[in-house]
């Protein structure tokens, strides 16, 4: 709560292209480039970037105003200042969310392979656009310094992709399969790392009943507990909201 996010490109024309700006990004590496405010006054918070060279602009920046605390409400007024032409746009929020979530032990169900699968936590991705394919990024992600002494294996991570109104078992008949590049994509793949998404160039059918999804996150076996990050980025619109646990059997 608390955060908008804010595009700024930096390019000589002025001109702003959401299509030019690198992927969104759930998690900070140490090594990546970023900065903040002090987050040490009530009313104004100020950064000065002094000579950063053009060439590292060339996707532009994203601002993200935020309070310290969550859950805190009101109004602010974004000023960016440069001596270079610039030009600040809102990015759509129906077209990027993130939600965070959690294996406890209500729900730490892994993977389908075991009998609690339909335990784990799932979300309702419906797409609000008339747009007859949507180019659409899932991402799954998890803070690194809480799953880094985990058993390897048990904590690999990984999600399910249906096109029903319920999560249907990998094994079930009847099921309507996902294609991408003309085979079968229903669960990204089981990886010992704290990130996995779709694969680049993923689209999904976005009008009518056929535009509505759900995504199961889970781990590689069962009672594996921690907090995940699921993301959904789309060039058409469309909401991403907790569903109840329910799955169809096999």
């Amino acid at each position: 709560g608390g955060e908008s996010a804010w595009g700024v490109s930096s390019a000589a024309t002025g001109l702003y292209d959401a299509a030019a700006l690198p992927a969104r990004k759930v998690l900070l590496d140490m090594d990546d480039w970023h900065v903040s405010s002090s987050f040490t006054d009530a009313t104004v918070a100020t950064l000065f970037l002094s000579a950063v060279p053009r060439s590292q602009l060339s996707s532009g920046l994203v601002v993200v105003p935020s309070t310290t605390e969550s859950e805190t409400e009101g109004s602010y007024v974004l000023e960016v200042h440069s001596d270079a032409p610039i030009t600040v746009c809102a990015n759509a929020e129906t077209k990027s969310k993130t939600i965070v979530g959690e294996w406890s032990d209500a729900n730490a169900g892994g993977s389908h392979l075991h009998p609690t699968w339909d335990t784990n936590p799932t979300y309702k991705l419906t797409f609000t656009a008339a747009a007859s394919r949507a180019k659409t990024t899932i991402v799954l992600a998890r803070p690194e310094q809480s799953w880094k002494n985990s058993d390897m294996v048990g904590s690999m991570m990984g999600f399910y992709l249906s096109r029903e109104q319920a999560i249907l078992h990998p094994d079930a008949t009847g099921a309507q399969p996902i294609f991408h590049d003309g085979k079968p994509w229903n669960e990204s793949p089981f990886v010992p790392l704290h990130c996995v998404s779709t694969p680049p160039n993923f689209t999904l059918e976005a009008q009518g009943s056929s535009g509505v999804y759900t995504i199961m996150p889970a781990t590689y076996a069962p009672g594996k507990k921690g907090m995940f990050h699921l993301s959904v980025m789309s060039d058409a619109d469309f909401t991403l909201t907790e569903a109840a646990n329910t799955s169809m059997p096999h």
